[in-house]
């Protein structure tokens, strides 16, 4: 995994590994805050790293990928951002424990999601086997939000 935070950096990030053929956006920034405690400072980071940096990425990588004709995006974000979660501005954070229990409670599976939980569906949305799927909304949640 190569950490990649504007065009200059995709352009070191080609010249040292080759050309990117699959970018996954999985960032956030989070604070633990009621609304009308924070103030737009607070924002400021959160709104850079979770609302602006996926299109900034995007936008530095897709031209490479559509000049060489071929590419993968996947974009990850937590069920926040679909279903809202109190006191979180922006994404969820790390939980308390009497917090962890409410939540757990809430998931048909009977526990909270790990990375390799998603793992496998990066990859398939990164292989050619997912070549016929675009634009859509792939819910890997344990049943939390089921639309």
């Amino acid at each position: 995994m190569v950490l990649v935070t504007g065009a200059p950096s995709v352009e070191r990030v080609e010249r040292g590994l080759g050309p990117i053929g699959v970018l996954v956006n999985n960032a956030a920034a989070t604070q633990r805050k009621l609304f009308l405690e924070s103030t737009p400072a607070d924002w400021a980071a959160q709104v850079d790293v979770t609302v602006k940096g996926t299109p900034l990425i995007t936008h530095a990588v897709v031209g490479l990928m559509a000049t060489r004709g071929s590419g993968v995006i996947v974009n990850l974000m937590g069920d926040s951002g679909r279903v809202g979660e109190s006191r979180l501005l922006v994404t969820a954070t790390a939980r308390g424990d009497e917090r962890m229990k409410r939540m757990v409670a809430q998931y048909p599976l009977g526990r909270v999601g790990r990375a390799d939980d998603v793992t496998p569906m990066v990859l398939l949305l990164a292989s050619p086997r997912a070549g016929w799927i675009t634009g859509q909304v792939v819910s890997v949640n344990g049943g939390y939000a089921m639309l």
